[in-house]
């Protein structure tokens, strides 16, 4: 995972996202009102599947 602040984004914005598609890797970006996180759309999918199919096997939980 990559930390960057806002600045050094907007310079490299194409060549970080690059990275983040090709790796599969994250990037934290720190601003002054918090942190955000980029993802790929691959890993972003996936952790929807999981919590999808963690939801759907929790008894407790009507879905």
């Amino acid at each position: 995972m990559k930390v960057t602040n806002i600045s050094v984004l907007r310079r490299n914005l194409f060549s970080l996202i690059d990275n983040v598609i090709e790796n599969n890797d994250s990037i934290t970006v720190s601003t002054k009102n918090g942190n955000v996180v980029i993802i790929s759309e691959t890993e972003y999918n996936a952790m929807l599947e999981t919590i999808y199919h963690n939801v759907k096997e929790d008894p407790h939980i009507d879905f």
